[in-house]
């Protein structure tokens, strides 16, 4: 089997293009960009509207032509929602989501053998889009092949030919035909390429064909991608269920898992802790979980005690699925908990010197108070480093990344991904007279160092505030990005007291929602936290033609992230910290120019702002006046109103 890297060619290249009715050609960026990648230049910095995505395809496709049969090429992007995308715009390819992304029509039918209304093809999307439909994920594993709906993976079949098929375990069967081109989300390849049966040891062997060529959208999310899926939390009240449950079924785990329970508790109690704070686990804590973990053994409930349990009436089906779901989850993940921890201990030589810092900050532990009376303990582990994952596991030979934002150089990127790829960078292909990004040279400094009492983050939202309701006279709307949600509930506040209507996301109103909800024209602004809409939300259009950012998005210095980081990277850790920060600003500040006719203007309200900006802004940019620093705020409003006021 070839392991070598694969060679591109544009004629190759411009052979595999799609073309459509409307796009006869490539246009000369994308031209520049696959000849790029005919040199080696296999990371490619593409702004928004350069067709990024037909340029992916393009690859993709190419490089299935000099696969052998049944190798596959795998195309992954951040989110469900990109992958949806790709799938609209390109219905060759075969799509893989996760199971949390299918509903269970079995439990929608109650587990019942011979159900009264058994689900119907045509409900599916309608069950699909009900929150409160069971999801594949929510089922015990147990349970799969005992469905009616289950599809044989190796045949096809239906085990009830008169049921309708999973929508997951179809999906998997297409996908695992070998061959051809699959697009599912980095978590999903992330759990396949780990975790998924190998053949013969080879690490890119996986159950939709041996992969030696993925294709990477947005790139500069995987590493952060990576670490979210193979962190983990414990708290104490899944495990208290958990020990309900094993005492119900007299396993004799249940006082192992309640002196693990017992540990947690006693650290939360070691010292006088905040609510809603993270605190680093020293190394003695990690140790004493670590001891009582390794005496549990994995698969608690499986086999013949699982069916004992069931058959006694122990365990039942309708009310108990997800209560044992959890369990397996529980006695799943035992293994990568203790994996992740041990890998959160330095190692020391037998002179007890440190050669190797800490590769993970897993285990940060902090207390949530609920409510008046309850506080709940949570246990968090937290994977860090995970370039060595992507050259070792989840790299293949051939790996070809995309991204908007990169940045002026890749040497963050090589740091995150340990991938050393040429880069091409390609120029914006909107016009830069649509465009103002302002650091106003009346704003305040809102580092924690020069603001402490928070007296200068309150007169600048207030600032905020009145400044969006002044755009909002001309019929020009805003969106404001935050970093924390404390931030978001003050600028709510303040804009409410201005009088303007105000569009956010709350316990009631998903972030996705109240976006979509000011897309289609209600508010006069929106306002939400950078995690939730500083990347992947789009304001075409004039939709917000007005963009404030309040402060950069620097971490808590006390935060568990932060304090790891400073321990294991030491002075080191600031340049890392602030590569991350720029990355953030320059992907928020795409946030409403999206095509080559919008027009719009981004406020930045802190001086931090001015050391990060104008250096890393493309060379386009800063040549054509875009960014404007010597004016107050009064007139960048003023430019605002004569760019965006037609």
């Amino acid at each position: 089997m070839p392991t070598d890297r694969l060679k591109f060619d544009t004629p190759g290249l411009l052979s595999h293009f799609p073309l459509t009715d409307k796009i006869t050609v490539p246009r000369p960026i994308q031209r520049d960009a696959m000849r790029a990648l005919a040199e080696g230049k296999w990371l490619q910095q593409l702004p928004t509207g350069t067709g990024k995505t037909a340029l992916e395809y393009a690859a993709a496709s190419y490089a299935l032509s000099k696969l052998e049969p049944g190798e596959t090429v795998v195309w992954i992007a951040p989110s469900r929602a990109v992958v949806a995308q790709i799938k609209e715009e390109h219905p060759d390819v075969r799509v893989v989501f996760g199971q949390h992304d299918h509903v269970c029509p079995w439990a929608h039918e109650g587990f019942e053998e011979e159900p009264k209304n058994p689900v119907q093809r045509h409900e599916l999307p309608v069950l699909a889009a009900n929150p409160d439909v069971p999801r594949v994920d929510e089922v015990p594993y147990m349970f799969h092949k005992n469905c009616p709906h289950y599809v044989d993976q190796k045949t096809g079949q239906v085990k009830d030919p008169s049921a309708v098929p999973c929508p997951y375990y179809q999906q998997t069967y297409e996908a695992k035909k070998g061959g051809g081109i699959v697009v599912m989300t980095m978590s999903a390849y992330t759990y396949i390429m780990l975790f998924g049966n190998k053949q013969d040891g080879d690490v890119y062997q996986t159950a939709y064909g041996r992969v030696p060529v993925l294709i990477v959208d947005e790139a500069h999310q995987w590493p952060d991608v990576i670490r979210y899926t193979l962190s983990y939390t414990i708290s104490n009240y899944h495990v208290s269920q958990a020990i309900a449950l094993l005492e119900r079924i007299h396993a004799p785990e249940a006082p192992i898992l309640r002196r693990f329970l017992e540990a947690m508790n006693e650290i939360a109690h070691s010292e006088d802790r905040q609510p809603d704070r993270e605190y680093l686990l020293e190394g003695d804590q990690i140790e004493k979980l670590l001891e009582i973990l390794d005496e549990i053994e994995p698969g608690i409930i499986e086999g013949e005690r699982r069916r004992a349990a069931i058959e006694a009436g122990h365990l039942k089906m309708p009310t108990d699925f997800r209560a044992v779901r959890d369990l397996e989850r529980l006695t799943r993940d035992l293994r990568r908990y203790g994996h992740t921890m041990r890998f959160g201990i330095p190692v020391k030589n037998d002179d007890d010197e440190v050669i190797r810092r800490p590769l993970n900050y897993t285990c940060s532990f902090f207390q949530i108070k609920k409510g008046r009376e309850r506080v709940e303990y949570l246990l968090r582990l937290h994977c860090h480093y995970v370039a060595g994952l992507i050259i070792k596991r989840l790299a293949p030979p051939t790996t070809l990344c995309f991204s908007a934002t990169i940045g002026q150089n890749a040497d963050h990127f090589r740091y995150e991904t340990g991938l050393r790829l040429q880069m091409h960078s390609a120029p914006s292909p909107f016009p830069a007279t649509n465009r103002r990004i302002m650091v106003p040279c009346d704003v305040d400094d809102l580092s924690r160092k020069q603001d402490m009492s928070g007296k200068k983050k309150r007169r600048t939202l207030r600032a905020i505030a009145n400044g969006c309701a002044r755009l909002a006279e001309q019929d020009i709307r805003s969106l404001v990005l935050l970093v924390s949600n404390k931030e978001r509930e003050q600028c709510i506040a303040f804009c409410e007291q201005a009088g303007l209507e105000v569009v956010t996301y709350n316990g009631h109103m998903p972030a996705k929602e109240a976006a979509r909800l000011f897309k289609d024209g209600q508010g006069q602004v929106l306002i939400g936290c950078m995690a939730h809409y500083g990347t992947g939300l789009d304001l075409p259009d004039g939709l917000a033609g007005a963009l404030w950012l309040l402060r950069p998005g620097y971490p808590d210095p006390e935060s568990a992230v932060a304090q790891f980081e400073q321990q294991r990277y030491g002075k080191g850790a600031w340049v890392r910290t602030r590569a991350r920060v720029v990355l953030q600003t320059l992907q928020a500040l795409g946030r409403n120019i999206r095509s080559k006719d919008c027009k719009g203007v981004s406020l930045l309200m802190s001086e931090g702002f001015r050391e990060l900006v104008f250096h890393n802004l493309p060379p386009e940019l800063q040549a054509h006046g875009v960014y404007i620093g010597d004016r107050d705020l009064e007139e960048c409003l003023g430019e605002a109103e004569d760019l965006l006021v037609d």
